[in-house]
């Protein structure tokens, strides 16, 4: 008897204290570690003077993006000069003469932090029209964004014919271009005109005629240009520069500001609206004013000017560096399983990407509280880079879910770095069969709703026992 009421009380405290779901927005920090440099060659018989090199560094972005820039190495030896516009850093280099059969070579290191952006767009959220201010991003572009020409302009009235709120104008334009597109990889980068006429490209022409068509309805774009490394966009997983270069589109939409649109990077076969991975790392952003010269595309990530005497010695740049994950541990879930009628169980992979370990890592499950009874966080002490775990997790059915988020969250610390976070999610559909002891369970449920009742009840349950032992 007296087993029975300890079993009672336990039962009580476990359904007092249920777990409620985490409304923490995702973060999925990941840091990189980048290097690169920038040769500038003089095969020539000529000497070059007042030699001058520009590129553009990393910088920090919120909103439509976030990236922090955590620390920043340009070991020149050279007078240099950093600059801003309203999007970019821009470092000038003096390097003064180079002679003839010579090279310098400026060796930039970063380390970057990237956490990923879910917006959670939805129509009802973009309300009203483009505000003033805004005129330079809907401007055609000559060879690049041909916006002004006929075909492409009929083309965006006919897709958005009717439609009047921004969102769902975007949406209809960028189904377009990915069902009128093939993903295939160019030699060099063509205009949005040349991608409407062949029917192909890669990142660079979906990107190209998007903003075409959204410039052609007057919606404000630029364009964003960056690296998407460890992804297989490129045929394999790589880590190389400038082999990971990547390039996407931001839309202004009113109510809402800058959003990203990446056509080309594909989740659950959907491109990406609103949300931006923590591989997206942003380098240059541009409202295409600067992406054109002499009527060739000209992407401005390093560019070099010189003088000279007699010969030109046609300077090359050669560009390479690596990016490398300096911080980096992930989840997934697996999979889930129904282990007995009342409960799902969900397998948790947590994987160090990183080059540094992981420590105090937590790894919980937040969702509904109204349908699932949450379990307890889980501990991993100590995730060397390369490791990897699987964690087990019962999922308690308090009734059946359709389309229920599920989260698996990794909050965890690694040497110099704190309060790094990572999650994944699952969308879970369950049906749960009535029982006998479902109206009992409920009941005690509300019961426990009014605290005050509570306290009666416990008072009531110990003087039972007492009295039972007495006997």
């Amino acid at each position: 008897m007296r087993n029975f009421f300890v079993g009672v009380l336990s039962i009580l405290l476990i359904v007092t204290f249920l777990a409620s779901a985490s409304a923490d927005r995702t973060s999925n920090s990941t840091v990189y570690r980048i290097n690169k440099k920038y040769r500038i060659v003089n095969n020539s018989s000529s000497d070059a003077t007042d030699v001058n090199l520009t590129f553009y560094a990393f910088d920090n972005f919120e909103n439509w993006a976030y990236q922090r820039v955590l620390s920043e190495n340009i070991a020149l030896g050279f007078p240099k000069e950093i600059t801003h516009n309203p999007d970019n850093r821009i470092v000038n280099v003096d390097l003064g003469r180079i002679e003839s059969e010579k090279s310098v070579t400026i060796s930039v290191s970063y380390l970057v932090r990237v956490d990923a952006v879910y917006m959670d767009l939805e129509p009802e959220g973009v309300r009203g029209d483009i505000p003033s201010g805004y005129e330079n991003y809907t401007k055609p572009i000559d060879n690049l964004w041909q916006s002004d020409n006929p075909l492409i302009k009929n083309k965006s009235h006919e897709l958005t014919a009717g439609l009047t709120n921004y969102y769902c104008k975007v949406k209809k334009l960028a189904g377009f271009v990915e069902n009128h597109l093939s993903y295939e990889l160019q030699p060099q980068e063509c205009s949005a005109f040349w991608a409407y006429e062949h029917g192909w490209g890669d990142c660079a022409e979906y990107t190209n005629l998007i903003i075409a068509l959204c410039r052609a309805e007057n919606i404000p774009t630029k364009m964003v240009r960056g690296y998407l490394p460890f992804t297989r966009l490129y045929g394999s997983k790589t880590n190389e520069l400038p082999e990971v270069g990547h390039k996407f589109a931001i839309v202004y939409l009113p109510s809402e500001g800058w959003v990203p649109l990446d056509l080309t990077y594909l989740i659950d076969g959907e491109f990406q609206f609103g949300n931006l991975s923590n591989k997206h790392i942003v380098k240059l952003v541009s409202d295409g004013r600067n992406l054109v010269r002499d009527s060739t595309i000209s992407i401005p990530d390093a560019r070099i000017s010189y003088s000279y005497k007699k010969t030109n010695p046609n300077l090359q740049i050669l560009i390479s560096g690596q990016v490398k994950r300096e911080v980096a541990i992930t989840t997934k879930i697996l999979s889930q399983i129904r282990s007995h009628q009342r409960s799902l169980e969900i397998s948790v992979k947590v994987s160090n990407e990183g080059l540094r370990r992981g420590n105090g890592v937590k790894v919980k499950l937040t969702t509904e509280n109204e349908y699932f009874d949450v379990p307890s966080p889980r501990k991993i002490p100590t995730l060397g880079p390369g490791e990897s775990k699987t964690l087990q997790f019962e999922l308690g059915m308090k009734k059946s879910a359709e389309n229920k988020l599920v989260k698996a969250i990794v909050l965890y610390n690694a040497p110099g770095y704190e309060n790094l976070r990572y999650e994944d999610r699952l969308m879970v559909t369950t049906t749960v069969s009535h029982d006998f002891f479902e109206p009992l369970v409920k009941m005690v449920k509300e019961i426990l709703e009014k605290r005050f009742y509570l306290i009666i009840l416990i008072m009531v349950l110990l003087a039972g026992a007492a009295f039972v032992v007495r006997r």
